[in-house]
């Protein structure tokens, strides 16, 4: 008995080999939703939902639709849209029967405005429009504006049929004006609405479509130097008339029309000195029509707008409010003039994003998640001061759910002003109290951004995939992070890395005073402002960290002044100026001319098109640190990239850059690639197969001084990693005193005999005879072995790799019926093995199962139960002998090409 206990130990432990792992492959196949609309009724949503192809290559964006209006539990969405275009912003019809968005599916690759009718049918194109469609809205069910330019110029047509791509900077003599215009379905015409002459951004019509508010740019390079704010007009669509509203040093964005279209709500960003608000809080306003006038919505709110904005209600208006990590939603319930104040209670722990309400202001639809909580999809009422009725309508991405949890905690320490930073805390997934375990510490962007408790583990930064190396996790809002107040967003003005990186410190001090962290083993990552961050805290903590992965980080402050898209902006306001004025300030502040006190081994990442941290930034690091030559540095460029980077296969590649940078330089388990072996190669195959189990070189392992089978864990069940072979057949009939070959006749023994190999399946017994052996099997092993179902054995041959050992394999190719019969009188004139039988394992594993020959060799026997509980058999599977026929069924077996496999159920956990 002990040496069954031994061996049921022996299985026990392959059980987590086949768990859920955090890994890339994992993140990457996540599918994003956007763009989400609720239908007129308020009983469908439509969104866009961002999907990897089949291939992992590139991203699809498609339109889904699910019903709101559920009562079992959460449904099935629909996809409406397949086309190799992808689909954007989808856009009810008033009448709810049909949805309109944009995509590039025409002719000439241009974005326009498409129209699909649900009751069936392909979508068909509603504009044409030289340039393309930039926006629309609907006016009413045959109506709608949208926004374009004029076409080309004769200056542009000349200009590219003599392929003259010269660029002149901010041309702004040459910047073509975008305009509104209203396209009629019924009388089949289009028209121009407004005639500005510059181009509007954005626009907004009110539900009476009788008017529409909209902001027009005043100058090519506001993102660049924020002089020359939008102005914001309002148009009469009855009248025709339009006029400048608002002031434009109030900045105003995200105008919301009110559902009675008495005026529009609006968020203005407010700083301590107007004109210069890089770091700022985003506050509300409403501009009345009655008063031709605006005035604030107050909040009572110091932490500000959160990035969810504002939502129009049936009785005011909904909003996000940030709050820290967390964030909270208020109700302005409008009386007149004046409006109440109304706080929700919250949803949930965490985050609650709100995804759209419907137009009448009564359906919400919001997702809600934490750090450790892949997002959950909910409608609901939305009364004056809460959600009811709250339904969970649709589940997303749920393979996450099988992922092991990571622990995650809120905490907070003493930072650079004697100030409590908070910051969110994961923990490793082999966390043992009163153990110090490795640290990675994840910078945030911005510096305006924050770290929110909601789930976030992708290509920038996984926490899961550091926390399944057994690192801890820190993500610190440090000063200057936004979701904390005006004093804080703006604290780091004039003061830029002065309370960032001794926040950051210290909170790396608190864990390691905590006794959880082990100071020897630090790493931090961070991209943008987080890998600015990142650098600084390396070289103002000497060799403290060993391992740096630096994504898109600025080091040479005068250089990003000139060619960062908002560089003078950004510059002027955390610096005190341009370098021109205060270049002592702009060197002092640049990494690049401290760069022989970054010892610490780095990774620096780029796309080749980002104009946010300019590329050649990271060539000024990857230089400097090349010849000082004090650490080692490792530089990936990512073609045809911007800031982030939007390729799946650049994902990849960047998470995988990452892992292995952290596995060399901190967790000492980088395993170096050998870059000549080519995976799923008959080497690969071969090497694989090391894992199975042998005893003296044949398949299968010990019990006592007998050969049996090993099982390996496949979903619910112990399966046999192969068919059970001759040797273990064998083994059996000896030690229950049969010591002929097989229960062959004597017929067949020479089919038996001609090839023995105690590796090659058994086969040519009755299911009876396999009954015995698993019966025999399991009271020596101490599990209920049996044979599999009909239904278990064709799922897992369901995963069989691809063509395995059958005729088809044989053949080269796919043989139909006659040709079938053919080959077998070619089989028959082998001289050596004309059963065509291979040794067990010959082929590939069937993907991440760890099961071989499930596609072909022998096929296998079946047993089910009727309800009487009497047996029936059945052979099933391909085998040497057999090919596909895409018209029939399989071909019957003979009795010498039919084998079997064990199956068990797992042993309790005790």
């Amino acid at each position: 008995m002990r040496n069954a206990v031994i061996f049921v130990f022996i299985l026990i432990q392959p059980l987590t080999l086949f768990a859920a792992e955090w890994d890339i492959e994992t993140l990457l196949a996540q599918d994003y939703l956007s763009e989400f609309a609720v239908s007129p009724d308020g009983k469908r949503l439509v969104w866009v939902q961002r999907s990897q192809d089949e291939d992992g290559l590139y991203y699809t964006y498609q339109l889904f639709l699910a019903n709101l209006k559920i009562k079992d539990g959460p449904g099935e969405a629909r996809q409406l849209t397949r086309h190799e275009a992808d689909a954007y912003t989808p856009r009810w019809a008033p009448n709810g029967e049909s949805i309109a968005f944009l995509s590039t599916r025409g002719e000439e690759a241009e974005q326009q405005v498409w129209l699909l009718d649900l009751r069936g049918g392909e979508p068909e194109a509603l504009t044409e429009v030289e340039g393309g469609v930039e926006d629309f809205r609907w006016l009413d069910d045959s109506r709608l504006l949208y926004l374009a330019g004029e076409g080309a110029s004769l200056r542009d047509t000349e200009l590219l049929e003599s392929e003259d791509d010269t660029w002149i900077v901010d041309d702004e003599r040459h910047w073509p004006a975008t305009r509104l215009f209203l396209l009629d379905r019924v009388e089949e015409s289009t028209r121009r609405i407004t005639t500005n002459t510059r181009p509007i951004d954005t626009f907004a019509i009110s539900p009476n479509g009788e008017w529409v508010v909209y902001s027009m740019a005043e100058s090519m390079y506001y993102d660049y130097d924020h002089k020359r704010p939008p102005t914001i007009h309002l148009h009469n669509l009855e009248s025709g008339d339009s006029r400048e509203i608002l002031t434009p040093e109030l900045r105003p964005f995200q105008h919301t029309w009110d559902l009675k279209s008495e005026g529009f709500y609006f968020l203005h960003p407010v700083g301590s000195q107007p004109g210069q608000e890089i770091a700022s809080l985003s506050l509300p306003g409403y501009f009345d029509l009655a008063t031709d006038d605006w005035r604030e919505v107050d909040i009572a709110w110091d932490r500000g707008v959160g990035w969810g904005g504002l939502y129009p209600t049936n009785k005011g208006v909904l909003i996000d409010l940030f709050d820290g990590a967390a964030n909270r939603l208020l109700h302005m319930e409008r009386k007149g003039d004046s409006w109440k104040r109304r706080l929700l209670p919250d949803v949930d722990r965490g985050f609650v994003n709100i995804c759209a309400v419907g137009p009448d202001g009564k359906r919400a639809v919001y997702r809600t998640s934490d750090a450790s909580t892949p997002p959950s999809y909910f409608a609901a009422e939305l009364t004056k001061s809460k959600f009811k009725d709250k339904v969970e309508f649709m589940q997303v991405n749920r393979f996450l759910e099988d992922l092991p949890r990571v622990r995650t905690e809120l905490i907070s320490w003493i930072g650079a002003r004697g100030d409590s930073v908070e910051g969110l805390l994961h923990y490793p997934l082999d966390y043992v109290e009163g153990e110090r375990h490795p640290l990675v510490v994840m910078v945030h962007g911005g510096p305006d951004a924050m770290d929110e408790d909601y789930f976030s583990e992708g290509w920038g930064g996984s926490p899961g995939m550091m926390a399944s190396r057994g690192a801890f996790v820190l993500r610190p809002n440090y000063h200057g992070s936004g979701g904390y107040g005006l004093e804080w967003a703006e604290s780091i003005r004039g003061r830029f890395y002065e309370l960032e990186v001794p926040d950051i410190l210290a909170g790396v001090d608190h864990l390691v005073a905590a006794d959880l962290v082990d100071e020897s083993r630090l790493g931090i990552q961070g991209w943008s402002n987080g890998a600015i961050l990142g650098i600084a805290a390396c070289i103002a903590s000497g060799q403290r960290f060993r391992v740096l992965d630096a994504g898109a980080g600025d080091v040479n402050w005068t250089s990003d002044h000139g060619n960062c898209a908002f560089g003078a902006g950004f510059d002027n306001y955390y610096f005190g100026g341009p370098p021109w004025e205060v270049p002592w300030t702009y060197i002092d502040k640049s990494p690049l001319f401290r760069v022989q006190e970054l010892q610490v081994p780095t990774l620096i990442s780029f796309g080749t098109d980002d104009v946010s941290v300019p590329t050649e930034q990271g060539w000024q690091l990857f230089r400097a640190m090349q010849q000082v030559d004090l650490a080692p540095v490792r530089f990936a460029l990512y073609p045809d990239e911007g800031h982030s980077l939007m390729s799946p296969v650049h994902r990849r590649r960047q998470m995988q850059e990452q892992m292995d940078w952290f596995d060399q330089w901190l967790f000492n388990c980088y395993d170096q690639p050998n870059e000549a072996f080519l995976t799923d190669s008959p080497l690969d195959h071969a090497i694989r197969l090391t894992d199975a189990a042998r005893v003296n070189g044949f398949f299968g392992e010990r019990l006592d001084s007998l050969l049996v089978p090993e099982l390996v864990e496949c979903d619910s069940l112990l399966v046999g990693r192969f068919e059970v072979t001759r040797g273990q057949w064998e083994a059996w009939r000896k030690a229950v005193g049969d010591t002929s070959v097989s229960s062959a006749g004597e017929e067949e023994l020479d089919i038996l005999m001609e090839h023995f190999d105690p590796n090659l399946p058994i086969t040519n017994i009755a299911w009876s005879e396999a009954l015995e052996y698993c019966d025999w099997l399991g009271a020596a092993i101490g599990l209920e072995c049996r044979l599999p179902t009909s239904e278990e054995l064709e799922g897992l041959q369901g995963q069989a790799s691809g063509v395995e050992n059958t005729l088809t394999w044989w053949a080269g190719y796919s043989p139909n019926r006659e040709d079938a019969e053919e080959l077998l009188e070619k089989v028959f004139e082998l001289s050596v093995n004309h059963t065509l039988l291979h040794t067990v394992g010959a082929f590939a594993v069937a993907g991440e199962t760890g099961l071989y020959d499930l596609g072909g060799n022998a096929a296998e026997w079946a047993c089910d139960f009727d309800e009487e509980d009497v047996p029936t058999a059945t052979a099933l599977g391909g085998y040497a002998l057999s090919c596909d026929d895409p018209f029939g069924e399989p071909k019957q077996p003979e009795a010498a090409y039919i084998g079997f496999r064990i199956v068990a159920a797992k042993p309790s956990e005790e």
